[in-house]
């Protein structure tokens, strides 16, 4: 995966339960976990990313947040080929992938001469991020001895 990455954004959020879940009754939310998740993904490392979506955000929902990262299309036109055209304007293809798992999308990238990567391949990167963070997490938890448990509980015995 190259440092410059494109996110078929909806693919993306089938493939992932909790998100799914969500759609279609809770697009907004959907979206903004997928969001977040990226951003905290890719957070601190140097790496631009891309999320592309089909159609527009409730603007009056109250959850939309304008992100320069965000796009969406508008119809008749698909995120697909906004993605193929941001591709196309870019001088360094290959230097950008593109997370789809999408056969069409992913053979007309090729095409292009740009990389690309599975939603299922992403989500498993993603994934090992997140349980990685909480094994780190685990381990900053100081271990309490049974004598500071019985200094605590002869201290506050009588409350």
């Amino acid at each position: 995966m190259t440092n410059k990455i494109i996110i078929d954004g909806w693919n993306v959020c089938w493939k992932i339960p909790s998100i799914a879940e969500l759609i279609p009754d809770h697009l907004e939310k959907a979206r903004n976990q997928l969001n977040t998740l990226i951003k905290n993904f890719f957070q601190g490392k140097k790496v631009v990313y891309k999320i592309f979506y089909d159609g527009r955000p409730l603007i009056f929902s109250g959850d939309f947040r304008p992100d320069h990262s965000v796009y969406f299309s508008t119809s008749p036109e698909k995120a697909d080929e906004l993605i193929i055209k941001f591709l196309q304007k870019q001088s360094r293809k290959r230097n950008w992938t593109v997370i789809t798992s999408d056969r069409e999308l992913r053979q007309r990238v090729k095409n292009l001469d740009a990389q690309t990567l599975t939603s299922e391949a992403f989500i498993s990167k993603l994934s090992s991020k997140s349980s990685r963070n909480q094994k780190t997490n685990l381990k900053e938890n100081p271990h309490i001895g049974k004598e500071d448990i019985s200094y605590w509980l002869d201290k506050f015995k009588n409350y």
